[in-house]
């Protein structure tokens, strides 16, 4: 039994060397979908100084996939930019985000409050169509 599968199995390694096999082994093309095709055609767009965009594609992947080493220095750049950037934005913007009071707010509040304490005055017509609003009409 040995000596047989030793036989089987060197026939096997012929055979799968042989030329006849490679004519017998099929294999289909591969399927090419309406999304490889999409991604192929979009990967030849020409882009400036990558030349393609899959190059550039690959570019960014490479220098997006290093992000991790650099982590760290994240929360200190963004303290950083604000150091520099935060005196240079107008207090009409930190006011809007709520970082600084109006200084105007006290006398907008006393207006407003003005206005809602004053009476409502009606015209005769309008008087007239209140008095006879609860009468059914008909």
């Amino acid at each position: 039994i040995l000596s047989l599968t030793k036989l089987n199995s060197t026939r096997a390694l012929s055979f799968a060397l042989s030329p006849l096999y490679r004519v017998i082994k099929y294999t289909p093309p591969r399927a090419t979908t309406m999304a490889s095709s999409m991604f192929r055609f979009l990967g030849r767009v020409p882009t400036p100084i990558f030349g393609s965009a899959e190059t550039a594609a690959n570019y960014v992947w490479k220098k997006a996939s290093a992000t991790p080493r650099f982590a760290g220095w994240a929360a200190p750049g963004v303290f950083g930019v604000l150091w520099f950037v935060w005196p240079a934005v107008d207090d009409e913007f930190k006011m809007s985000l709520g970082f600084l009071e109006d200084p105007e707010a006290d006398k907008k509040a006393a207006e407003a409050a003005a206005e809602a304490a004053k009476p409502v005055e009606l015209s005769n017509e309008a008087l007239k169509a209140v008095a006879v609003a609860h009468i059914p009409h008909g």
